[in-house]
């Protein structure tokens, strides 16, 4: 994880990694027999910056456009 950090890689890139590695790790539990003995637990990073979800129609124009023409909608 350090590493990838170091290449300039973003906390929400090494967190897909780390969804896909956990993933992998999961899978392989579940087959018959076991692939791995034990599932390795994968710490996740912290995510810079809120989550904004977009909830209506509405509110998906104003993101898509930026703040700076929602005047313009309103008009």
């Amino acid at each position: 994880m350090e590493r990838r950090l170091s290449e300039g890689c973003a906390n929400a890139t090494v967190n897909r990694e780390l969804a896909a590695i956990k993933r992998i790790f999961n899978l392989a539990a579940r087959c018959t027999p076991p692939k791995v003995a034990q599932k390795p637990y994968v710490a996740m990073r912290q995510r810079n910056g809120r989550y904004l979800p977009v909830t209506s129609p509405h509110g998906y124009k104003m993101v898509a456009i930026g703040p700076g023409e929602q005047k313009r909608l309103q008009s």
